[in-house]
């Protein structure tokens, strides 16, 4: 007998349904983005910097990071997940054009099975090293119109700053995203 057949759970190789999800959890897993090549830096001090990159842009949404650096090791504490420590925690929120204002959170602020109302700005992953750290955001939909996008972080003295997206370059490159194979349960999936 082989190694691997003693080793191997059997019951992991069973097949897979394909991959479907809802919009507003995270960026579909079927898409190849195009890329958003802009950021708003909110702080930038002798010993911290924060800023937003745009990243990932899909029909449905945009992937977004929140970036944090630090000069001194221990100076912040981690996980550093917007919203999850109240206002003296890192706060980063998003104001529409129509005056809606969303603030990040990570997923399991939603209701399990329930669809949110639509903008939604969800933390997806959160990485940490001994001077920086950066959260993974998902936003939905993607927006038609300039969003401004909010930090505050009253911990580290940093008090509220603002920086204006503008959504026109975004609008222009999302027909580069590139659909791989449709999702179960779409139109197109019931066709393959």
């Amino acid at each position: 007998m082989a190694f691997f057949d003693q080793v191997i759970d059997p019951r992991w190789l069973t097949q897979q349904r394909a991959f479907s999800r809802d919009p507003w959890l995270a960026p579909p897993g079927n898409v190849v983005p195009a890329r958003a090549a802009d950021r708003g830096v909110f702080v930038r001090t002798n010993d911290i910097a924060v800023w937003l990159s745009l990243g990932d842009l899909y029909a449905d949404g945009l992937a977004l990071a929140l970036n944090v650096r630090w000069r001194t090791p221990r100076q912040v504490r981690t996980p550093l997940i917007p919203g999850d420590r109240g206002r003296n925690g890192l706060c980063l929120g998003a104001e529409f054009a129509d005056g809606l204002r969303r603030l990040a959170v990570s997923r399991k602020a939603l209701a399990p099975g329930s669809k949110p109302s639509p903008p939604t700005l969800l933390v997806t992953s959160w990485t940490a090293q001994e001077w920086q750290a950066t959260a993974a955001l998902w936003l939905w939909p993607l927006p038609e119109r300039p969003v401004t996008w909010v930090v505050e972080w009253r911990s580290q003295r940093i008090a509220e700053t603002h920086w204006v997206m503008d959504v026109e370059p975004l609008l222009s490159q999302v027909n580069q995203a590139e659909a791989l194979w449709p999702l179960e349960g779409s139109a197109e999936f019931a066709r393959t």
